[in-house]
């Protein structure tokens, strides 16, 4: 498709982003929890020619087995992680300001703010 300044409109279907090179997203997989696609999906990005994408690749690869459950598990540590974020950042917002109690006391004050589960 051409755009009236006669520049090239660039498409996303799947056929022409596999015609380019760009390697397909994995989003179908991580949305189903399906593993199956993933060594195919490798193989695409250390074929495709950028460098960042076959480091990429081999690093995932280095640890397929973890990468593999992270995604067919329905568990994650997001809960937890927010809750160390914001422990950080309490912690750096008082550097040296107070000792442990009022960083304590800071974080049980904003932990019912954090409470948004599903």
């Amino acid at each position: 498709m051409t755009t009236e300044l006669g520049y090239q409109a660039h498409t996303s279907s799947a056929a022409d982003r596999e015609n380019d090179g760009v390697p397909l997203p994995l989003e179908p997989c991580l949305d189903a929890r399906d593993a199956a696609p993933l060594p195919a999906w490798l193989d695409q990005l250390a074929a495709s020619g950028l460098s960042a994408l076959a480091s990429l690749a081999n690093t995932i690869r280095e640890d397929q087995q973890a990468v593999v459950q992270g995604i067919t598990t329905p568990y994650n540590l997001g809960v937890n992680e927010g809750r160390i974020t914001d422990l950080k950042l309490q912690k750096r917002i008082m550097a040296g300001r107070a000792g442990v109690p009022l960083l304590r006391h800071r974080v049980v004050l904003m932990a019912p703010l954090r409470r948004h589960y599903p």
